[in-house]
């Protein structure tokens, strides 16, 4: 939407229409605004169910149902009214009948002089150029004969009269019409009133607002515009509702000329609420309200079919047609009677159940007699003929349309309340009079019998409903005599003084009753004042074909709305949305997304689109904000977060005094999150920050949602561009929402796996780096000690190695051995998926690194010997502190394990090693506390069953052989902390055997994939020796011997503990035990335990993050510590 438009016009039925399309073949920009959806055949309701789901109601200012219900009910003091809510007004709804108004009606003082005496004439053209846009013809020749229209005609004989084929707005041939949008022949289901779902009724949706958007207009659907007021630089501001519920903040947008066209009760509200903001109006706002005379009959049970109800659903049958709503007209009384024309009308599939008991109802109040007398005429059909409303009574009733010559003395007044309606005519005065007899006779000579008691009164008992309001801006001479002049231009009070660019043009300027169907009326006259609307201008011609075939695309609608308010940083969402919703601030946008390659989208779904609308957010602005340079993406995946997918919506945003922003809004899809259960929240709620364009300071944060309403409207309102046709236009909207739920079952069901998607093999991970990215670390030194004991240099293994030790020599500071988990390789703090490894970091800090493999390690031939973690303790540890020492030439070392690594030391330094200044010590300590799972592994005995099938070790499934596909099937059902299971056979497998080893959310994509490579073989005896610590919740050998708390002094040194505070393996409660331990043998100042908030286990060592969460804690331990 621009800022500024040459014409806003409000509304989009027939008078708004007609503006829209003139001043936009003119040259002139122009936006509509219309409050409801937008219909298309086929989303018309066709049963009672769906036709209550359209509809509202209102009283005054109270409402119920849906602000954008295609049936709008107002109910008022004598008289209810019955409007349209869609673009294209009540067009949607009506029966489509374009008649002229008799000669004689324009005769009427209440006419502005222009037109008084002789509008017949002076509007003919205007007439005829409206009977020629709408498509106005009668029933043809030649076409299926109709029961209900054989039956007019026969009533009209009977009543002296002649019956004449209707003027009606319905196509009666297939292909485009004369502005080029295809149309369906009319397939005679009766159901106009209720909206044609066949692209049969020639609404103005189907001509006149076709003809705008083709020149050029913008058409804003569920827009509720609220007042129009001068603008303080000139022209007009139209303030309006944003799209969605009707309850947000207003939108505003400016226009040279405004063209009020939302109906004879839309426009006058809307200029009630602008006089009291202090517009200039005519005291006759609100004046010559009238229903035109609207009143219902039927010619109950006559002798013969009449087909009178809509078809719905269903097919029609050729054989028995319901046909248009209205087919045919028979005009009665003139002279010195009022006239009163009578149409034969058709009940809508949607009211079908309902007629039995309405007319049940009426029968009670036409007295007892009558009543009896029906059921007893009901009987030969038998029960169902009586009580269904496809029974013979039903189908043998014909349905009397009145319109009539009504005072045209009502009132619309506005307060609190809301809009009010008064009236002191009653629909028994068209009843009673000259239609009286004349019905009667027509009602006999079907051998039906005449029902009105009540029918034209369904929704009270003293309010007659009209479905054509007139009025409530009446035209006139000047402002004493009405609101506007004949040309819709509004008067500034009293006097001739009118707005400049201020104009009415629909029902509301009729100053009387038509005693006809008013469409084609307010058509012309509307057609007559655009002409003085647009002045000499020339049309515009339509835009050309691009020369170039355009490639198939897609647009629609989106809206959400949250909270938004300062927050610390861009990822506080939840902080910036509880700010929000403390102080009140909402956030909403209404975008349109454009997507110009289909094709390409399809292909790719991060393939980015277009955005371009506005977004309100009293944070930023009070007034709303311009979306500019929006770029949209449909799925997208986060290779900084495992198993994660994104839909972006970045844009700039532009205020009305010229601050800039940027917007980025993230929805977050992350498959594992409870197996897509949390589908619905993830696609549906947006993260957002937002920052100051110019400084890039992070203004506000926030969270926006997608209701359920608002995704129907969104899907609604997805259109594929650049393809000719229906079908295939069908068929593209079929490729995208296919494409799009392959991705969405791509996310979701990522945490099932591929069957038998196995790595054949595991690759090392290379000393120096991969070429691709070269580790920040000097040559490598590597040795290894044979199973002599000798130790010897380089780093090919030997086939007795079971201790290798890597420097590392970054500086003089160390010498720090790091060694790694059990199962592993020491090689895991080379990880190069990470932006700095640990390694990396130490030596940055002048530290000379040792990595450490004792016997477990799973690059050395030892791994699958068999062993205890004593040996590792007793023997290994000793063995390369010793050596790091010697080819060092220090007098003692610092230590950091992991895992095993660290329960390994721990153990090690309580049996007694020298020679250790310091350690850190993590995720593992002698005391231990485990996961549920573990402990019913130990429960269950899973060693010794491994142990009894021969097993010697155990390691990660390798190839898809049948056996290991098989295996990763069975691991799937082992339990996993909620929204870790993935799609990879590697994390199933380390979560079944130790337990999950790392929260996804911490890892990035590569590292996820390297996870396979960082696993091998374990030895079955350690693993029950592990078990057997597990179980008794401390470190013991072996045997089971309390052997390594039997003297806490030897751990009299500087030890920091550090755990994950989601650690499934070891859980945080063993540390803190130890912590307790070692302080009360040692005292305190030896000791620091801190807990990693959002880590679990491996992750601290290789998440994406552990750069800046954990590696510095590691780093200030040790330079606390380090001896010069």
């Amino acid at each position: 939407m621009r800022d500024h438009y040459d014409a806003v016009v409000v509304g989009s039925g027939y008078g708004g229409a007609v503006a829209a399309a003139r001043l936009a073949m003119a040259g002139r920009r122009v936006c509509v605004l219309e409050r409801g959806r937008e219909f298309h055949p086929g989303q018309f309701p066709a049963t009672l169910w769906a036709g209550a789901r359209e509809f509202q109601v209102r009283a005054g200012a109270r409402r119920w149902g849906s602000r954008t219900g295609l049936f709008e009910l107002r109910t008022g003091d004598g008289i209810d009214v019955l409007v349209g809510c869609g673009l294209g007004g009540t067009s949607l709804i009506n029966a489509g009948v374009a008649a002229r108004p008799a000669p004689d009606v324009f005769d009427d003082d209440r006419w502005p002089s222009a037109l008084r005496g002789r509008g017949g004439d002076v509007l003919a053209p205007y007439f005829a150029r409206a009977e020629r846009m709408l498509g106005v013809t009668a029933y043809p020749d030649g076409w299926p004969g109709l029961a209900k229209l054989d039956a007019l005609a026969k009533a009209a004989a009977a009543a002296g009269g002649e019956m004449t084929r209707a003027p009606v707005a319905v196509s009666f041939r297939d292909g485009p019409n004369h502005v080029g949008v295809d149309q369906s022949a009319c397939r005679l289901c009766g159901d106009c009133v209720t909206g044609c779902n066949h692209g049969a009724k020639n609404t103005v949706a189907t001509n006149y607002l076709p003809l705008a958007v083709a020149h050029g207009a913008h058409v804003f659907c569920e827009a509720e515009a609220r007042t129009v007021l001068p603008s303080p630089v000139g022209g007009w501001i139209v303030a309006f509702r944003a799209p969605g519920d009707g309850s947000g903040p207003s939108m505003f947008v400016r226009a040279t000329t405004v063209v009020l066209a939302a109906g004879a009760l839309g426009s006058t509200e809307l200029l009630f609420r602008s006089r009291a903001a202090g517009l200039a109006l005519s005291p006759r706002l609100g004046h010559a309200f009238s229903g035109n005379g609207n009143a219902l009959a039927y010619a109950y049970d006559g002798d013969n079919p009449v087909r009178g109800f809509g078809l719905g659903r269903r097919d029609p049958d050729p054989r028995a047609p319901v046909g248009p709503t209205i087919a045919g007209m028979l005009h009665v009384g003139g002279g010195d009677a009022p006239a009163v024309l009578v149409e034969d009308g058709a009940v809508p599939a949607v009211l079908r159940p309902l007629i039995p008991a309405v007319l049940a109802a009426a029968g009670v109040a036409g007295g007892i007699p009558a009543a009896v007398r029906r059921v007893v005429r009901r009987l030969p059909a038998g029960l169902a003929g009586v009580f269904a409303g496809a029974g013979r009574p039903a189908q043998h009733t014909l349905m009397y349309l009145l319109v009539g010559d009504d005072p045209g003395d009502g009132r619309l007044t506005y307060g609190p309340e809301g809009l009010r309606m008064s009236s002191s005519w009653a629909c028994d005065e068209v009843l009673s009079g000259a239609g009286a007899p004349v019905l009667r006779a027509a009602s006999a000579a079907l051998g039906a019998e005449l029902v009105t008691a009540r029918l034209s009164r369904p929704t009270s008992l003293d309010a007659p409903l009209t479905v054509h309001p007139l009025g409530g801006c009446p035209m006139g001479d000047d402002g004493a005599t009405g609101v506007v002049d004949d040309r819709g231009r509004v008067f500034r009070g009293g006097a001739e003084a009118v707005h400049d660019g201020l104009f009415v043009l629909d029902g509301a300027i009729v100053p009387r009753p038509l005693a006809t169907n008013p469409l084609l009326t307010i058509t012309a006259l509307a057609e007559r004042a655009a002409d003085a609307l647009v002045g000499d201008a020339r049309a515009r011609p339509r835009p050309a074909a691009p020369d170039r075939a355009e490639r198939p695309g897609l647009t629609f609608t989106d809206r959400m709305s949250g909270y938004a308010g300062p927050a610390a940083h861009a990822g506080a969402a939840e902080e910036g949305a509880a700010q929000g919703r403390a102080d009140g601030t909402r956030i909403e946008f209404t975008v349109t997304v454009r997507l110009d390659d289909l094709p390409g989208l399809l292909e790719d779904p991060a393939r980015p689109g277009t955005l371009a609308g506005t977004v309100t957010a009293p944070v930023l602005s009070p007034r709303r904000l311009r979306v500019v340079d929006g770029v949209f993406r449909l799925v997208q995946r986060d290779a900084t977060r495992v198993g994660t997918w994104q839909m972006r919506y970045s844009m700039g945003l532009e205020a009305d005094d010229g601050r800039r922003f940027r917007f980025e809004g993230t929805k977050i899809l992350h498959g594992a999150d409870a197996f897509g259960l949390a589908l619905w929240s993830q696609t549906t709620t947006l993260r957002v920050a937002i920052t100051d364009a110019g400084t890039g300071e992070l203004v506000a944060a926030g969270l926006m949602t997608l209701t359920p309403a608002d995704l129907a409207r969104l899907v609604a309102s997805m259109r594929v561009t650049g393809v000719p046709g229906r079908r295939d236009q069908a068929a593209w909207l079929a490729r995208f929402h296919a494409r799009f739920l392959r991705s969405l079952l791509t996310i979701y069901t990522a945490p099932l796996g591929e069957v038998g998607g196995l790595p054949a093999t595991r690759r090392s991970v290379p000393l120096t780096g991969p070429a691709a990215r070269p580790l920040r670390l000097p040559a490598p030194q590597a040795r290894w000690c044979d199973g002599s004991g000798r130790w010897r240099e380089g780093d090919e293994l030997g086939r007795d190695a079971w201790l290798r030790l890597i420097r590392y020599r970054g500086g003089e500071r160390g010498p720090v051995l790091l060694a790694a988990g059990f199962g592993m390789a020491a090689t895991s703090f080379l990880l190069e998926t990470i932006e700095t490894n640990l390694v990396e970091h130490l030596v940055a800090g002048g530290y000379d690194v040792w990595l450490f493999d004792y016997r477990a390690g799973i690059d050395l031939p030892s791994a699958r010997s068999s062993f205890t973690i004593d040996d590792i303790a007793l023997r290994d540890w000793p063995t390369a502190v010793a050596e790091v020492r010697r080819v060092a030439g220090a007098g003692d070392v610092q230590a950091v394990g992991h895992c095993m690594g660290s329960a390994t030391l721990m153990m090690a330094l309580a049996a007694g090693l020298d020679g250790v200044r310091s350690a850190v010590c993590m995720q593992s300590t002698l005391h231990i506390a485990s996961s549920a799972l573990n402990h019913t592994k130990l429960a269950l005995r899973v060693d010794r069953l491994l142990a009894a099938a021969g097993l010697r070790n155990v390691e990660p499934l390798r190839g898809p052989t049948l056996p290991n596909t098989v295996a990763d099937l069975l691991l799937r059902a082992v339990p996993m902390p909620a929204g870790e299971r993935c799609g990879r056979a590697i994390c199933r497998w380390i979560n079944a055997i130790y337990g999950c080893t790392h929260r996804h959310a911490q890892l990035d994509e590569a590292t996820h994939d390297r996870i396979d490579d960082l696993f091998g073989v374990g030895d079955l005896a350690a693993l029950a020796h592990i078990a057997r610590m597990v179980r008794r919740g401390v470190a013991v050998d072996a045997d089971g011997t309390d052997l390594y708390l039997a003297h806490p002094e030897r751990l009299r040194l500087p030890i920091l503990l550090l755990q994950g505070e989601h650690n499934a393996i070891f859980r945080p409660a063993g540390s803190l035990r130890t912590l307790r331990w070692l302080v009360a043998a040692n005292g305190a100042d030896h000791y620091e335990r801190i807990l990693l908030p959002g880590y679990a286990h491996l992750d601290a060592l290789i998440g994406r993050n552990a750069r800046h969460d954990v590696y510095p804690i590691i780093s200030a331990h040790l330079d606390r510590h380090h001896v010069a």
